[in-house]
């Protein structure tokens, strides 16, 4: 013995908590993937194509002319053929002074009144037609 009286120290053997531990090990591991491949139901998604009808809508812009714009450009019509026709009686004025014909200036002269009696009479219903088409 020793002269300081010391315990002598033993070694343990660990080689069953060894085998003990790899067991566990083994064991767990196999749980595990026997779990992780064991059957199982999983929902699946499925994309099912369904013939589809093509449904083509063609739009198209169509300009609408307001009536009281449709009126307003023929009463202004109107005027322009009471105009060509004052130019043809301004015509025989000029005809009539190149020849001093009196009777051919009468004449002009009572178209000219005519026309410009139209004129007169169809200013004010242009001029209303106007101001609705531009109201619209």
């Amino acid at each position: 013995m020793s002269r300081f009286n010391t315990p002598t120290t033993t070694t343990r053997d660990f080689t069953g908590m060894k085998v003990g531990a790899a067991v566990l090990v083994m064991v767990s591991c196999f749980g595990i993937g026997a779990i992780s491949t064991s059957a199982r139901t999983v929902e699946v998604e499925r994309v099912v194509e369904v013939p589809v009808e093509k449904i083509v809508t063609k739009m198209e812009r169509v300009e609408v002319t307001p009536a009281s714009c449709l009126l307003y450009v023929s009463q202004s019509e109107e005027a322009l053929s009471y105009i060509g026709e004052a130019l043809g009686y301004a015509r025989n004025v000029v005809r009539a002074t190149s020849l001093r014909d009196a009777a051919l200036m009468d004449a002009a002269n009572l178209g000219l009144d005519d026309v410009n009696l139209k004129l007169e009479s169809l200013t004010p219903r242009i001029l209303d037609s106007k101001a609705r088409c531009r109201d619209q």
